[in-house]
């Protein structure tokens, strides 16, 4: 699963490259719903729960008490989207939480993180500078943190790991 568009930050025609949405994984530490919910909103990351019926339902403004929610049709979606690798842990029963409170059913669907195109540009943007010139072809998993700057949030890189160079 993924998005409509060409594998990796080359745009089409680059199989060679990972595409992010499967060598990222992103870090969230909080210490409850409530800040968690502000750090998705920051970012402008809705939660989804998709199949079990025709429409993906989404929510969003998610911290506030009643979150608002929307539905759309799955092949109007574009943005790249996230789920928990493991989807017993604490924050993704959280992204259960908020959506729930949304009035959103999660039972037996997929839930997930939609991320808007600005926000996968920061993060694309903070990969290859951490990664200090590599070429996009090595890149196998960069793992981001989220930690508090200014007024709000901020992505940075915890780790990465590179596959070996290509051969030209």
């Amino acid at each position: 699963m993924g998005d409509s568009r060409g594998p990796g930050p080359e745009g089409e025609g680059r199989s060679d490259i990972i595409p992010p949405w499967e060598r990222w994984e992103i870090r969230y530490t909080t210490s409850g719903l409530s800040p968690y919910a502000r750090q998705l909103d920051f970012f402008k990351i809705e939660l989804a729960a998709a199949g079990g019926t025709p429409l993906v339902d989404y929510a969003f403004n998610l911290a506030k008490t009643k979150p608002d929610r929307r539905s759309g049709k799955p092949d109007d979606e574009k943005r790249m989207y996230m789920s928990w690798q493991n989807a017993g842990g604490p924050l993704a029963a959280f992204d259960r939480q908020l959506l729930a409170r949304a009035g959103i059913q999660t039972q037996r669907r997929l839930v997930l993180q939609f991320y808007p195109r600005e926000t996968e540009l920061k993060l694309l943007r903070s990969e290859a500078e951490h990664a200090k010139g590599r070429d996009a072809r090595e890149f196998l998993k960069t793992i981001f943190g989220v930690r508090p700057a200014g007024g709000g949030y901020e992505f940075f890189v915890i780790d990465q790991f590179f596959r070996p160079r290509p051969m030209i």
